[in-house]
């Protein structure tokens, strides 16, 4: 019966060097596989958001006045024990201060380990996710997104509006779609509702226009035009509305 664990001509060759030679092949790729996974985690490690993610952990606890070993107990009564190592290690993933070398030692923060710090910091998850600034308008940068002002990456977050726009012929209609995607009925707001509805009727409206005319948005009020400019409807974001005659 032939030996499965080696193919047939190496095993029959009565070369019993090949099987050997064939293993430290194997060896070498593992190694080699070792050495790339471990340069993706370093890279992934140093990444915007990580390094983020650090940078408010490290800021809410000492704000807190809180040591490490006493949020890796507070970690660990709500049921995701995370040692004062590990939190030491994830801590040394923030940005670091001009001039000093990377941190050797860094842990990964996955998504459960973000809503348990999250939960034990006595914050949302948003408020570790995103770059914490003084101004709203100061760049940021977001992992797969680039460099963003603050305001546009909290109001991505908090599913107001994208970060990026993918289709500048349907931008009214993609900034509906991600607005109704992102939050569902039940979570919306009654401003939520209002900018919705009037954002649904302005694509309408411009689908009439075949595209051509143009809606104006601020933090105030929805402005539909048709093609020759004139106001068609002005929707403040509040419970007044009004609309210019047709």
């Amino acid at each position: 019966m032939q030996d499965l664990r080696y193919p047939g001509n190496l095993r029959d060759s009565g070369d019993s060097s090949r099987p050997r030679a064939l293993v430290a092949s194997v060896q070498a790729t593992s190694g080699k596989t070792r050495q790339l996974r471990g340069l993706r985690d370093k890279v992934e490690w140093m990444s915007a958001t990580a390094r983020t993610v650090a940078d408010n952990v490290r800021r809410l606890r000492t704000a807190r006045g809180m040591s490490l070993r006493a949020l890796a107990a507070e970690l660990k009564e709500i049921g995701h024990p995370l040692s004062a190592d590990a939190l030491n290690k994830i801590e040394n993933g923030r940005t670091p201060a001009h001039g000093t070398e990377e941190p050797k030692q860094v842990r990964r923060v996955d998504v459960d380990d973000l809503t348990a710090l999250a939960q034990a910091l006595r914050v949302s998850p948003m408020s570790l996710l995103l770059p914490w600034t003084e101004t709203p308008n100061a760049p940021t940068e977001v992992t797969g997104a680039g460099t963003v002002e603050a305001r546009a990456a909290w109001e991505w977050a908090s599913g107001q509006r994208p970060v990026t726009v993918w289709n500048e012929d349907d931008h009214y209609g993609e900034l509906l779609r991600f607005r109704v995607d992102s939050t569902p009925a039940w979570a919306r707001t009654p401003i939520d509702n209002i900018y919705n509805e009037q954002l649904t009727e302005a694509v309408t409206r411009l689908a009439k226009f075949k595209g051509q005319g143009r809606v104006e948005f601020d933090r105030e009020a929805i402005s539909v035009y048709d093609t020759d400019g004139r106001l068609l409807q002005r929707t403040e974001l509040t419970v007044k509305q009004t609309r210019a005659e047709e």
